[in-house]
Order: structure tokens, then sequence, then C-alpha cells
């Protein structure tokens, strides 16, 4: 059939109108959830830098398994997009802040928007990897959770004469780096009581300084989140053709 969604909906028993229905409802999901989580990140800690970091940590478990109950590019998309929405809309409410400037806020979303295109191009490279949606979710929220924290699981193995150097590269398309960079007049997080007793070595034993701009972050993380994708839709339409020859 010319409309791939029909025939899918035929061979689940269900209608097409099923299907957008469950598309608003997982999307209207996926933004109530962020916006909640931010909302109560907003409520603790007001217009601060921690609103803007706790953001990557909520959507982060969200976004792939909800993108994941989609079955086409476009839906997968769009509830990507409420995902980060929910987030991005809470980050608006600070920019009536004295402190915290409306480009501030339009920075920090690129550097949202191109972490969850990179989320979202791991989860369906994964998917291609005839993995369950659960597992592909759970592969996704557990490597991203992990460059988002590197800075206090790897810093006490940062040793040697290259130690600056390496850092300085992974500084340099961080996400959350890139934020506190945006946001630098609010202080560095490594700076906070927490992070230099407990969880982080950096800007103490080891020096760094915030990147000058948000594009290489922003850059690396969406070219890296569509090359995935790319390889995914060419590896779904080989698995299509396969299959066709067969039937």
């Amino acid at each position: 059939m010319s409309d791939s969604v029909s025939h899918e909906a035929v061979v689940m028993g269900r209608r097409p109108r099923d299907h957008w229905s469950r598309l608003y409802i997982i999307s209207t999901i996926a933004f109530i959830s962020s916006c909640a989580f931010s909302a109560a990140s907003f409520a603790l800690c007001g217009p601060s830098l921690a609103l803007f970091l706790s953001g990557f940590f909520f959507i982060t478990p969200l976004l792939p398994p909800l993108m994941l109950t989609q079955s086409t590019w476009k839906r997968r998309l769009l509830v990507a997009g409420c995902a980060l929405d929910g987030v991005a809309f809470i980050w608006l409410l600070s920019a009536f802040a004295p402190d915290i400037t409306l480009l501030q806020w339009l920075r920090c979303y690129l550097i949202l928007i191109g972490y969850s295109t990179m989320l979202a191009g791991v989860a369906t490279a994964l998917l291609r990897l005839k993995l369950a949606e659960y597992f592909a979710s759970a592969i996704t929220i557990i490597c991203s959770l992990a460059w988002l924290t590197w800075p206090v699981w790897l810093s006490p193995y940062l040793t040697g004469p290259h130690a600056d150097s390496i850092v300085a590269w992974l500084v340099w398309v961080h996400p959350l780096f890139a934020i506190n960079g945006v946001l630098a007049h609010l202080g560095a997080w490594s700076h906070l009581p927490i992070a230099y007793q407990q969880l982080t070595t950096l800007g103490q034993d080891i020096p760094y300084t915030f990147p000058a701009s948000i594009w290489p972050t922003v850059v690396s993380h969406i070219v890296l989140g569509i090359v995935l994708m790319f390889i995914a839709s060419k590896t779904s339409k080989s698995q299509h053709r396969i299959s066709d020859v067969d039937i």
C-alpha cells in the first residue's frame, strides 16, 4: 500500500484514527510530564542555573521511551518536540526575571534542541538493531546520563599530562557546560559546595573554561542525531525491500 500508516493499522487491527488519537495522547503526556518536572524545579530553585541544568535530567528519561511508542519519523519527532518544549516553556518563565534575558533563554533552548536530537538519533538507531523499545530506551538513557555526568564519575581518573587537553575537548561540546557558559553570571556549578566537596575535581585539580560559543555543542549533537536517524532510516528501507521480496 502507498499509505504505510494505513497498512500498519490494518495489520495491527486498528483504524488510522486510533493511531492519531494515540499520538495526541502521547504528545500531551510528553509535554505535561516534562513541564511538570521543570515546574517543580522552578518552584524549588526559582530562575536559577539549577533550573536549566535539571531540565536535561528530566528530558533524558522521558523522551526516548515516549518517542519510540510511535512508528513513523514525523510522529516520533512530534513527541520529542513536545517533550523538550515542556522544559523550554518553564525555562521561558525565568526570562521574566531580571537575571535572565530572552536571548539567553533562546540560546539555552537551542542547546536543549541539539541534545534532544541526539537522544532521538541514538534511540532510533538502537531500535534498528532489533532491540525492543524498552531496551533501546534504557540503553539511550544510560548512555546519555553517562555523557551528562562524566564530570562526576570521570574526573577522578583524569590525571597525567594530557588531562587538561582531554577536559578541554569534553567541555567544549558538553551541553551542561554550554548552558553554564550562557548563564555564567549565575555562577559555576562546579563551585557549589556539594560539587567541589563531593562530586568533582574540575575547577580545582583540573582547570577548565566554559565554551566560548554554544554552536560546537549544538551542531555536534544535532549532526550526531541526524546521522544516526539517517542510518536508521536507510536500514529500515532495506528491511522493507527484503520483506517485500520475501512476500
